[in-house]
């Protein structure tokens, strides 16, 4: 009997491949999901010394679940006629496998009993004459579905420790203009039903606060988020949903605000100025919508976090692409706006998730959408979304190199910044110069672009007016990091000495605040930065002293990206390593003669 080895987020055999042989499990967990009109369902695990994948060996037909490993996994593979053949010869074989058969079915009906229990009962009228689009069939192949082709899993990051992946906590906030508090609890409800993650009420002070009332939307929301945030790192959670029902009774506003588990943006994260409208008392006509727009919010804190996204999102993206195809009727423009760009974001989340599926791209078209849906009076939310934009085009041209998506991220950036003051949102203002930075650099990389290098550098020293090391030590040294790369291309172009001579002395700065005990991969990134500074200062002097330290940069790095799984960055090292060892051999230290 062969052993296979798996590691978490693997997939054993998708719905519907040919059944060719069944599994058991030696050690580790596998969650067995079977595709369903509103996303993938869990209807089965099996353990350690238990049989999964038999069904499809008895009754000829194809796998009828997808079979996803939670965790790392290691199988026994019995094929088909080697099963059949036990089967028939051993009755004590045959009377095990009916009762795991028959035990399986009882858990089935179980959990989907459980998905019907607790289900809000919807409220006939009181909706505004709102006509919601019906589910889309699962298996119809839409755009959405062409685009993904299959469900994807990735590697190459550290993965979480256990077989088990830690649900996501969300707290839900009192609803303002609710004084009764009856839209909570339902939302709460509906996060429940999301498999994979745990929702309860929070507080008893409404988000944004009713003393704020009279200020701006913009500043309104952003002193919501900022409470919300504070709840988050209180409650030690991973989603806080906060908003208000309309001055009619009729939608309530949902706003994410998100746990930031990481230092920078990432394309679809939630911002305090877009929002989900969802009818009050809503149904499951719209619970695809809102289950997708939840998984999109949260940011995963580990490798197995994400591969848990990536293999339900997709589902839940597919089960609400009807509000895009066609619009609900019944709704202000800036609800459709609205709903446009949540839909977006969650798609350019799932698109991260799954590289290479074409959904950055789609969130971009669907985001697009949403900045001509919205009204001229809500330009705050137009910028917005600008800036929303300007970080998913950035993430698909980082991704293709194309220049393309370069010139559209920059451009967005430009008409974010333009609608981004800085005496209001600082950070977000010199954040948003620090971005327009990079994209011109690359810009430059791809096509040659002088006029865009020029500017880039314009960018960067807005944003250091204000990102100080003392005041935003992490962005200041991510700030200088990209400065000292544009000063390695200008330096190496014009052969300047001086120039690169500064893009080394930028870099060792960074790293005073870039430590490998605290931020190893941020660490490794700029000692490789390093490295390549001196080894260009090497290259066009002549002189191979500071090989030296390049070689020691850049193996450096190579040792920290292998020890932290980071594999794509580790050949970068690696080649930057050869190429300075050979360099080494020929231009010795002034005074010195090169070896033979």
């Amino acid at each position: 009997m062969k052993t296979r080895k798996f590691r978490d987020g693997d997939i054993v055999y998708r719905e519907g491949e040919t059944s060719d042989s069944a599994y058991i499990v030696q050690s580790g967990r596998v969650e067995l999901f079977k595709d369903s009109g509103t996303g993938p369902m869990l209807i089965a695990t099996a353990g350690p010394d238990e049989l999964f994948g038999e069904t499809g060996l008895l009754d000829g037909r194809s796998r009828d679940a997808t079979a996803y490993c939670a965790g790392d996994v290691v199988l026994k593979v019995l094929p088909r006629r080697e099963f059949l053949r036990r089967i028939e010869n051993d009755p004590a074989t045959a009377m095990k496998v009916m009762a795991k058969l028959a035990q399986r079915l009882r858990e089935t009906d179980e959990r989907a009993a459980m998905g019907m229990a607790g289900l809000p009962v919807p409220v006939d009228g009181g909706q505004g004459g709102l006509i919601v689009p019906p589910p889309p069939d699962p298996r119809r192949q839409t755009l959405l579905t062409r685009l993904f082709g299959r469900w994807r899993s990735s590697g190459g990051e550290p993965r979480e420790s256990g077989s088990a992946v830690r649900p996501f906590r969300v707290l839900v906030a009192p609803f303002g203009n609710d004084p009764q508090d009856t839209q909570r609890p339902h939302v709460v409800a509906w996060v429940e039903q999301l498999e994979g993650f745990t929702a309860k009420p929070h507080g008893s002070k409404v988000l944004p606060a009713e003393s704020d009332a009279l200020l701006q939307p913009g500043e309104r929301f952003r002193r919501a988020a900022a409470t919300a945030r504070r709840w988050l790192a209180e409650g030690h959670a991973d989603l806080v949903l906060w908003g208000e029902v309309d001055s009619e009774g009729r939608m309530i506003q949902v706003h994410f605000t998100a746990a930031p588990w990481a230092e920078d943006d990432k394309p679809g994260l939630p911002q305090p100025l877009l929002w989900l409208p969802l009818p009050c008392y809503f149904d499951e006509g719209w619970a695809p919508l809102f289950h997708a727009a939840v998984m999109g919010a949260v940011e995963p804190r580990g490798e197995g976090q994400a591969q848990f996204l990536s293999l339900r999102l997709p589902g839940w993206m597919e089960a609400a692409r009807g509000f895009i195809d066609q619009p609900v009727d019944g709704l202000y423009q800036i609800e459709t706006a609205q709903i446009f760009a949540i839909y977006g974001m969650a798609a350019a989340v799932t698109g991260g998730l799954n590289p290479g599926t074409g959904l950055q791209e789609y969130g971009a078209e669907v985001l697009r959408s949403a900045i001509e849906w919205t009204p001229g009076e809500n330009a705050d939310v137009w910028y917005a979304l600008q800036r929303q934009l300007g970080l998913v085009y950035q993430a698909i041209a980082e991704r293709t190199n194309s220049p393309d998506y370069f010139h559209a991220a920059a451009e967005a950036y430009r008409q974010a910044i333009y609608g981004t003051e800085r005496g209001v949102e600082p950070e977000i203002w010199a954040s948003l110069h620090n971005r327009l930075g990079v994209v011109l650099f690359r810009l430059d990389m791809a096509e040659g672009n002088p006029d865009a290098l020029r500017e880039a550098v314009g960018a960067f020293q807005y944003a250091l007016t204000v990102f100080t090391r003392q005041s935003f030590p992490w962005q200041w040294a991510e700030v200088m990091h990209n400065v000292s790369q544009v000063l390695q291309v200008y330096g190496d172009a014009h052969r300047n000495q001086e120039v690169l001579e500064r893009a080394i002395g930028t870099i060792r700065n960074a790293l005073l605040v870039r430590r490998q005990e605290s931020v190893p991969l941020l660490w490794a990134a700029s000692r490789n930065s390093l490295g390549a500074a001196l080894f260009l200062l090497a290259k066009h002097t002549r002189d191979g002293a500071p090989l030296v330290e390049a070689v020691e940069c850049f193996s450096d790095a190579l040792t920290t990206y292998q020890q932290n799984g980071a594999r794509s960055q580790a050949r970068i090292a690696q080649k930057n390593l050869e190429r300075a060892q050979r360099l080494a051999g020929r231009v010795p230290p002034q005074g010195q003669e090169a070896r033979p």
